[in-house]
């Protein structure tokens, strides 16, 4: 016989298969509740996020509050350090508010500053097309000589400046504009003695008695020629504004 013939067959151990079946038994079990654990931590975790999603929270509410009262604090300081802006007056507690006051003033005086206005800026336009121009010292020269003129009467221009509601700053805007329009003017202007003479003649009732005739002849000679070159530049004014174009949108 051969030795496979010789060997005998030994069956499966039933012990055995009785042990690896109890492990894998063993093995499911534990791996179904690892899977049940598991699951159950998920759904913790699920739970919570959702309760802090619904759970209203408090912190930022606070934050809002805050960046609001932030906001109204400073609101509250613009709208008193800008008071002037809106209210102009308090009569009583009563307030009058600076739309009231701009409506007045349109209204009574309105169509006056809009031609002045108007009138500046056809000078400053003209001046910047003939490119002239007047430097502060000049505009200082002549504030000089207008102080002179008033000290010699007695008078102050400060002062006189206060009754008229004008500045220092607003005569020297007039006196530069004024400058202006005598360097583009042509200001050649002639007083002949028949002149004088007449004006002596119709007015001798308001000259002074004591004047010397020269002087006062020199002196009217004067105040003629300025009268003649006040209206060649009313003239020249004139005719400027008129060829301009201007196109009103109030006061029409």
């Amino acid at each position: 016989m051969s030795m496979k013939a010789k060997e005998k067959k030994t069956p499966p151990s039933k012990t055995t298969k009785s042990g690896v079946a109890t492990k894998k038994a063993k093995t499911v079990a534990t791996t179904k509740k690892t899977v049940r654990k598991a699951a159950a931590v998920v759904d913790f975790k699920t739970a919570i996020a959702e309760t802090e999603q619904h759970t209203p929270s408090t912190q930022p509410k606070k934050k809002i509050n805050w960046l609001v009262i932030a906001w109204a604090v400073v609101l509250l300081l613009a709208l008193y350090y800008f008071r002037g802006q809106f209210v102009v007056a308090l009569v009583n507690g009563q307030p009058i508010f600076r739309s009231a006051l701009v409506r007045e003033l349109e209204r009574q005086s309105g169509q006056q500053v809009l031609d002045t206005l108007i009138l500046k800026t056809t000078i400053m336009q003209e001046a910047a097309k003939q490119k002239v121009s007047v430097t502060p010292a000049e505009v200082d020269e002549e504030i000089v000589k207008l102080e002179e003129t008033f000290k010699n009467r007695g008078q102050d221009l400060e002062s006189a400046l206060a009754v008229q509601g004008m500045s220092k700053e607003d005569l020297k805007e007039q006196m530069m504009l004024q400058k202006l329009v005598e360097k583009m003017v042509d200001q050649t202007v002639e007083v002949s003695d028949d002149e004088v003479k007449a004006y002596m003649e119709e007015n001798k009732a308001f000259l002074p008695k004591d004047a010397k005739p020269e002087e006062l002849k020199t002196e009217i000679k004067s105040q003629l020629e300025q009268q003649k070159k006040t209206a060649k530049i009313q003239e020249w004014v004139t005719k400027l504004k008129d060829e301009a174009k201007i196109e009103h949108w109030l006061f029409k």
